[in-house]
């Protein structure tokens, strides 16, 4: 009986100790944590099937290396400027509206001369809102050109709006797109005709004009003339 109990007490320690998992044999552990860059030799294996691959990670860092060089993607937008036409200047008749208030921060723009230089080149985007206040003449249509000069002070090329609107007073938005060589062009809006002794307000609640850079790139400049005449 006690041989027979021994027997039986030593079948049931062999089943206990294959029960545990953390004690059967596992092939994995045949290695040593030098080979397993000291993690143990099982975990090593579990986390090389979720882990991703060096070649996967050396793309990824390929790729942010790559977009870390491509500044263009940076573009929109690179730079931004804002003035408006200050109260109390009684601005009337034609000749270059009054743009000379700068409203909040200024990147790559800055506000002089009545209007903004420009301080990089590529594409640029010209918005302009303005208040005419009363007029004289019913039906006298106004016109507003968004004038673009080189450094020079040459004119460079220039947009052109037409405001049909025959009321007194309403607010009047227009804008203009230019594609700059170099930096440093300047930007300025001109009433080119109007009805004779009619005015603009001023005001940062009811005039502004806003320049932004989109793009670093000179390409498709303006070609082919300022305008056709329609007969």
């Amino acid at each position: 009986f006690v041989v027979f109990l021994r027997d039986a007490c030593q079948r049931e320690l062999r089943g206990l100790v294959m029960s545990n998992p953390y004690d059967r044999a596992n092939p994995f552990n045949t290695g040593t944590r030098a080979d397993t860059f000291g993690i143990r030799p099982d975990l090593f294996k579990e986390l090389q099937a979720v882990a991703p691959k060096k070649e996967t990670i050396d793309h990824l860092v390929e790729s942010e290396k790559e977009m870390a060089g491509r500044l263009d993607l940076l573009d929109p937008i690179m730079d931004f400027g804002q003035s408006y036409m200050p109260t109390g200047i009684g601005f009337s008749g034609t000749g270059r509206l009054p743009f000379r208030a700068q409203r909040g921060p200024a990147k790559g723009v800055r506000v002089e001369n009545n209007g903004m230089r420009l301080l990089g080149a590529g594409a640029w985007q010209i918005t302009c809102e303005v208040r005419p206040s009363w007029i004289y003449i019913q039906g006298h249509d106004i016109t507003y050109r968004i004038y673009c000069y080189d450094p020079q002070g040459s004119l460079y090329t220039y947009q052109e709006f037409i405001d049909l609107t025959s009321s007194s007073t309403h607010s009047v938005s227009f804008g203009a797109d230019f594609v700059v060589p170099d930096p440093n062009y300047f930007v300025a809006v001109v009433v080119y005709d109007i009805a004779l002794g009619r005015k603009h307000v001023g005001g940062y609640a009811a005039t502004r004009l806003v320049a932004k850079r989109w793009s670093s790139q000179f390409i498709n400049p303006p070609t082919g003339g300022a305008s056709e005449v329609v007969d």
